[in-house]
C-alpha cells in the first residue's frame, strides 16, 4: 500500500509535465490565436511544467501520507476530506498558471477565492475528472490492466476535461480578474459584447 501511494504520487507529478504543454495548447484554441502544435507545447511545458508537476505532487502527498495509517474508516474519510478541499484548490493553481504568472501566494489566494465561489460547479468538474480513475482503480483488480486503463482513459479524456476546465476558469478570470487587472484578455477568443447585444452573463 506505502509503495504504490509512493509510486502514485511520483507518476501523477511526472504525468503533469506534458499536461502543461497540452493546457497550452488548449489555451491558443480557445483564445483562436495561432497554433504551432509543437511550439506551442514546448512552451506550455517550458513555462508551466514545474508548477504543474510541484501542484500535483503538492495534491497527491496526502494520499501517501494517509497511506501509513492502520484505520481503512479514518484514511477514507481524511481522503474525502482532502477530495473536496486541497484536490480543487490545486487545481485552480494550475488553470492560473495557464493564465497568468503570478506569485504563489497569490496564485493560492485567487484559488481559494475561487474555490469558494464557484464551490458547486469546482467539485463537478474534479467529479468528471476523477470518477472515471477512480472506478477503474475500485473495480480493476489487476494491476497491468488497472493501470494501462488508466493511462488510456487519461489520454482519450484529457483534452476535452481540460477544454471544459479551462473554458468555465475563463469565464470566472473574465468577471473578476480580467476585465480591472489584464484588459487584454477581457472576452480574448470571444465576439465582443457590442456584437452580442450585451455582456455574457
Amino acid at each position: 500500500q506505502l509503495i504504490s501511494s509512493g509510486l502514485k504520487v511520483i507518476a501523477l507529478a511526472l504525468f503533469f509535465i506534458p499536461f502543461s504543454g497540452i493546457a497550452q495548447i488548449v489555451r491558443q484554441l480557445l483564445w483562436q490565436e495561432p497554433l504551432f502544435l509543437w511550439d506551442d507545447f514546448k512552451n506550455g511545458v517550458k513555462n508551466n511544467a514545474i508548477t504543474f508537476m510541484l501542484t500535483a505532487f503538492a495534491v497527491a502527498l496526502p494520499e501517501f501520507v494517509l497511506s501509513w495509517n492502520q484505520s481503512l474508516d479514518v484514511m477514507n474519510i481524511l481522503k474525502g476530506i482532502c477530495a473536496v478541499s486541497i484536490v480543487p484548490i490545486g487545481g485552480w493553481i494550475i488553470v492560473q498558471a495557464v493564465y497568468y504568472r503570478l506569485s504563489i501566494f497569490d496564485s493560492l489566494r485567487n484559488s481559494i477565492v475561487f474555490y469558494v465561489k464557484a464551490f458547486p460547479v469546482t467539485l463537478l468538474i474534479e467529479a468528471l475528472l476523477i470518477v472515471p480513475f477512480y472506478l477503474i482503480e475500485t473495480f480493476v483488480m489487476h494491476l497491468m490492466v488497472r493501470y494501462l486503463l488508466i493511462l488510456i482513459s487519461a489520454i482519450i479524456l484529457i483534452v476535452p476535461l481540460t477544454m471544459v476546465s479551462v473554458l468555465y476558469a475563463n469565464n470566472l478570470f473574465d468577471l473578476h480578474i480580467n476585465k480591472e487587472h489584464y484588459p487584454q484578455l477581457y472576452r480574448k477568443g470571444l465576439r465582443p459584447e457590442s456584437e452580442e447585444g450585451g455582456d455574457f452573463q
